[in-house]
């Protein structure tokens, strides 16, 4: 079975939304370029040794391998525009966020997970 084609293809067309990809580590002196992905947002609650509660969110998004020229890699820079799903974080409609990678998780489908932080706000 072709998952790519019959899987990541279809989840993209429908979730994926725009973002651009830096690529200072997987490509030095590279130009940035355009992509997608799918954006999850995690809510993450930590119980602390005092048996107090921090809570915190992860930003996480799903590229299809086809699409890229190279896999990310830790230390490149993604730009997204923010939306609704980003912003109960903060972060205003319409503006653009920069993210820095900091974890690959790759599957075995033809898609990588990006786990990612925040850098600014342009």
């Amino acid at each position: 079975m072709d998952f790519d084609t019959l899987v990541l293809n279809p989840a993209q067309n429908s979730f994926g939304k725009p973002l651009t990809i830096n690529p200072l580590f997987s490509i030095p002196g590279a130009a940035p370029y355009a992509a997608r992905g799918i954006w999850t947002v995690k809510v993450v609650d930590i119980i602390l040794d005092d048996g107090g509660q921090l809570t915190t969110r992860t930003l996480e998004i799903d590229v299809r391998l086809s699409e890229l020229p190279i896999l990310p890699m830790q230390g490149d820079q993604i730009t997204i525009v923010g939306d609704v799903q980003t912003e109960f974080s903060g972060v205003t409609i319409g503006s653009q966020i920069v993210l820095q990678v900091d974890d690959v998780r790759m599957d075995s489908g033809g898609a990588a997970k990006l786990i990612m932080k925040r850098v600014t706000d342009l």
